[in-house]
């Protein structure tokens, strides 16, 4: 029984890099890299599948990897069910084809001290595999979580078509509501914050902004190894550093991502980066260099996985803030009102 038990806590850590091999293999078939690779202490990221990924240690041991792969904005509802569930189901039967082969050739003997190592890795594996696939159905089955899903694919739809942020059909009641998935609730409420930047209406962020603390924050503090909430910590740094200027709250974002967004080649991350430099820290020298890092990004950025509205949105606030250090104005701004949100 000890053999068994050992080998299902090692079968719990193998299964991780199961599921990241076929993560990798099924995202290569579909022409989409991993741009984020976590494993042990090291977080290994890249912003095009040309590009030398970089690795950066973290100093967060974790048992278990994750992959992210960059499956682009183009992607039909076909491929993303293929993409979403298929790592999935071939991690499922990888390991149960195993169980059935060691059943069929020790069947009771399976779970003896010889073999037992071996079967509690398989069916520990298995177990878990097939969980996580019934965990993804009954999600998606979830009438709140379809309705999420097909309003952000018909906004992201309009993103790829050229459409600007400030055109797009948002509804904050949804993404608000406490009903549905809180990963679908993030991304649409990210998109409301988009909306209200591109469009200037920032009397409405501070309501936005709340919401999105208390989703991102959990029982034990901020989960920041969440891949894709980076954008949605992003824009809280943003709001932080220049919209409603918050010291406390700029500095307590950054010292969150710090490492993710300093090493963030993407034009949105410098440009936030160069505002936090200018406004909180007080650095006009590093504030200019990631602006014009922002800028040297945009002229050769994948367009796979940025829309023409998220350029927009950065050229708007980097004329903003090139106008702003032209003036030589003082560093913490009183053009606009400095207004605090409770955590």
């Amino acid at each position: 029984m000890f053999s068994v038990t050992l080998g299902g806590i090692v079968g719990i850590i193998l299964f991780g890099y199961t599921y990241l091999l076929f993560t990798y293999l099924i995202g290569k078939a579909f022409k989409c890299y991993p741009y984020m690779i976590k494993v042990l202490e090291w977080e290994g990221c890249k912003r095009s599948e040309k590009e030398k990924r970089k690795w950066v240690k973290t100093g967060k041991f974790r048992l278990t990897p994750v992959i992210a792969l960059a499956t682009g904005m183009n992607k039909s509802v076909r491929e993303e069910y293929i993409l979403g569930y298929g790592p999935m189901v071939v991690n499922f039967l990888f390991y149960f084809i195993f169980v059935i082969t060691l059943r069929i050739i020790y069947g009771s003997a399976m779970n003896s001290e010889g073999i037992g190592f071996f079967s509690g890795i398989v069916e520990f594996g298995a177990a878990i595999s097939a969980f996580v696939v019934i965990l993804a159905l009954i999600s998606d089955s979830n009438k709140d979580n379809k309705e999420l899903m097909k309003l952000f694919r018909e906004q992201r739809a309009k993103l790829m078509d050229g459409t600007y942020y400030s055109e797009l059909d948002v509804y904050e009641g949804l993404a608000m509501s406490g009903r549905g998935a809180k990963h679908l609730r993030v991304a649409h409420l990210n998109m409301c914050i988009n909306k209200a930047l591109d469009r200037g209406d920032y009397q409405i962020l501070p309501k936005y902004m709340k919401h999105m603390d208390e989703l991102l924050m959990t029982a034990n503090g901020y989960n920041t190894s969440m891949t894709n909430y980076t954008g949605c910590y992003y824009n809280l740094l943003f709001y932080s550093s220049y919209i409603f200027i918050n010291v406390q709250n700029a500095f307590k974002m950054y010292s969150l991502i710090k490492d993710r967004i300093e090493s963030d080649e993407d034009p949105n991350a410098k440009r936030i980066l160069a505002f936090y430099q200018y406004f909180i820290m007080g650095r006009p020298d590093l504030a200019a260099s990631s602006a014009y890092q922002a800028e040297k990004a945009m002229e050769n950025v994948n367009m796979d996985m940025y829309s023409e509205a998220e350029l927009n949105l950065d050229r708007k606030f980097l004329r903003e803030l090139r106008n702003r250090m032209a003036s030589d104005s003082k560093v913490n701004s009183t053009e606009r009102p400095i207004m605090e949100y409770n955590q």
